[in-house]
């Protein structure tokens, strides 16, 4: 069964469109779980190498952590979440964590450091996935680094490594909770 990211709401989509980092959540055949945050690219249906699906793509070197849980166990979590919401939560962990005493000149510098922004649409958002580790040196895998490349030009050296492979993930499922606790998925 394939999610269709058609189906996921528009600030959802948006987000896996433009965001810089994911959390990749893998897990090892001991049950060991594994948690990185990766640069990676959305690539839509018509622009995957096969024009088959939709696809959440990044690169890896071989000799990681992640890697070997992905060859032992292609099952993945991938979380995106709204990161502008975060000045929130900062001001209030200052305010409560600041040793000095006088509150309102602390909220008044943190206020001014952080702006609050408006937090209606925040969210996160979790996707169920298959990884695919693609072969080193394959048409496929190239066009992927290139396209890598083009989306994260400074991550030339997590991209071009003699070890680094692209994997290619399939989103299966997703659940997306917003600010007042609403869940839905996809």
């Amino acid at each position: 069964m394939t999610s269709s990211i058609d189906n996921y709401p528009p600030n959802l989509v948006e987000l896996i469109k433009t965001s810089k980092f994911v959390h990749l959540a893998t897990c090892s055949n001991d049950l060991t779980p594994s948690l990185a945050l990766m640069n990676y690219l959305y690539i839509p249906k018509d622009l995957s190498y096969f024009h088959d699906d939709d696809y959440i793509i990044f690169a890896t070197e071989e000799d990681t952590v992640k890697y070997d849980n992905i060859l032992g166990n292609p099952n993945i979590s991938l979380l995106f979440h709204d990161w502008i919401s975060v000045n929130n939560s900062m001001i209030n962990k200052q305010i409560i964590t600041n040793s000095n005493n006088d509150t309102q000149t602390n909220l008044n510098h943190i206020v001014n450091r952080y702006p609050i922004v408006n937090i209606h649409d925040q969210m996160s958002a979790t996707i169920k996935g298959e990884a695919e580790i693609l072969s080193a040196q394959t048409k496929e895998s190239n066009y992927y680094k290139k396209l890598l490349l083009k989306g994260n030009p400074e991550g030339e050296v997590f991209i071009l490594g003699n070890t680094t492979t692209v994997v290619k993930v399939k989103m299966l499922s997703c659940k997306v909770v917003d600010i007042n606790n609403n869940i839905k998925t996809f």
